[in-house]
């Protein structure tokens, strides 16, 4: 557990990095955050939410022969086995939210639950994570190490009692280890460095145009 921002790098080998060299809480943290939120804010417009909906939905369609997927393997129990663990993860129940949180914000974290007294069964179910409060943890070279789940201090919630680093909590917070195998990250690619090592929502570039509307609106 980290317990605040000013922790340096632990003897452990952990380095608190989202990119090569960049410490957490840098600003590509902070934008990301205000990123996360502008999207919030779109989606709760219609013709924005309606949009997310679209792109989710075209995305989640089964093909001709009623297939939601297609596992390619050139070992037949491979794909066996991959199929028998999306139905009992019952993967069709949630893949649309996969899609949508990806389409929205770029980005969707997900948690593969084990049962701790019986390991051996497998993943058992999967449960999709607020992508405000995972980070995504880098060696200098670009290679995931781990992720980090955020646990605000309870005063940082309080809206009557802003925290002094722009609303967020950062300073005040907890943080969980996850191993880089208990998350799957999912995220549309990018190789823009303002983005890095997060995905770009398909709503990114139309955030000033939004604002303006809104303005004009208002």
């Amino acid at each position: 557990k980290v317990n605040s921002s000013d922790v340096p790098t632990s003897d452990t080998g952990l380095s608190f990095t989202v990119n090569r060299a960049t410490p957490v809480f840098s600003e590509i943290e902070r934008s990301r955050r205000n990123r996360y939120q502008e999207y919030e804010r779109m989606d709760e417009y219609s013709e924005c939410g309606a949009a997310f909906d679209i792109y989710s939905d075209d995305s989640t369609q089964k093909d001709t022969q009623h297939r939601r997927w297609i596992v390619k393997s050139d070992n037949p129990e491979v794909v066996q086995e991959v199929e028998k663990l999306f139905e009992n993860i019952q993967l069709d129940r949630v893949y649309y939210d996969i899609v949508r949180n990806m389409v929205k914000f770029g980005d969707c974290f997900m948690e593969l639950i084990l049962d701790i007294n019986n390991p051996l069964a497998g993943i058992q179910k999967i449960k999709i994570l607020n992508p405000n409060y995972i980070i995504r943890v880098e060696n200098d070279y670009g290679y995931l190490k781990t992720f980090l789940q955020q646990i605000p201090d309870k005063n940082s919630l309080d809206p009557s009692n802003p925290p002094p680093d722009g609303g967020m909590g950062i300073k005040s917070s907890n943080y969980i280890e996850l191993d880089r195998n208990q998350i799957v990250h999912f995220r549309l690619h990018t190789s823009d460095p303002k983005f890095y090592p997060y995905g770009k929502s398909i709503a990114s570039a139309a955030i000033s145009i939004f604002r303006s509307l809104k303005l004009m609106e208002d």
